[in-house]
């Protein structure tokens, strides 16, 4: 079975290229491609379901074309589409997943996740994401008008922005500690997490067990070219952009 991973395409009008992209991806996950997981953020901002933008419209259309010949989706929320919904999910014929969520994959127990869950050392931005995260908050947001909820998402865009440009660069990512601790209280063998944009990937030994290893895998952005991490039952797992001619 061959599995691909991406997270944080930040899709809006503004990027078309980055769509361009995943129509590449989606065309050939129609034959070669079991399931595709995405991580959150697929949107740059999601408003709600009831968005029907001429663009998010385009974007439904071709994740249900994918779906459709047989591409099993799955899709989670990320911080910029925390609003996301059943709706959505339905329309492109995806299966909606809470965060984290553990999966089996090449028989090693897999926990996904956005990752933003594990900026630990942001403490004010843990409390604004459990707080604007809030099924209350979201229910309220829900029921505003489209065209509020479009000022409000301007508005805490340009929020966000200028506070990651004061934030110290080690709050920008994950907390190492808080990785070590979601092994244990998940007892996976694996992290797979999107939202830092800094791919990479890790093995390190279990401390108890010099033989067990831990894989940590972060997947990158979409903001210069496509990106996935790619299973198969033929390869390792890698990390892959589009202008590598990958998929061979």
């Amino acid at each position: 079975m061959k599995t691909l991973i991406i997270s944080d395409l930040h899709l809006s009008p503004e990027t078309p290229h980055t769509f361009t992209q995943l129509k590449v991806l989606l065309e050939f996950c129609k034959k070669n491609i079991q399931a595709l997981y995405i991580l959150g953020d697929l949107f740059e901002v999601w408003l709600g379901d009831d968005d029907t933008s001429p663009f998010n419209q385009s974007v439904i259309e071709a994740l249900r074309h994918c779906s459709a010949e047989g591409t099993q989706l799955f899709l989670m929320r990320g911080n910029r589409d925390f609003l996301m919904g059943n709706l959505f999910s339905e329309a492109i014929g995806a299966t909606l997943l809470p965060d984290p969520h553990c999966i089996l994959l090449q028989g090693k127990k897999t926990l996904l996740t956005h990752g933003d869950q594990l900026c630990t050392q942001d403490k004010n931005y843990q409390k604004y994401r459990r707080c604007l995260q809030h099924p209350l908050t979201m229910k309220l947001l829900r029921g505003l008008p489209l065209s509020f909820r479009r000022k409000i998402g301007a508005s805490l865009r340009a929020q966000s922005h200028q506070y990651q440009k004061d934030l110290p660069l080690s709050f920008m990512d994950i907390d190492r500690q808080e990785l070590f601790n979601w092994f244990l209280k998940y007892d996976c063998d694996q992290i797979i997490h999107g939202h830092t944009h800094r791919p990479s990937i890790h093995y390190f030994r279990e401390e108890k067990d010099s033989a067990l290893w831990k894989n940590h895998y972060v997947l990158s952005d979409w903001h210069e070219t496509g990106n996935a991490l790619f299973f198969s039952e033929e390869t390792s797992p890698r990390l892959i952009n589009f202008d590598t001619a990958l998929f061979v």
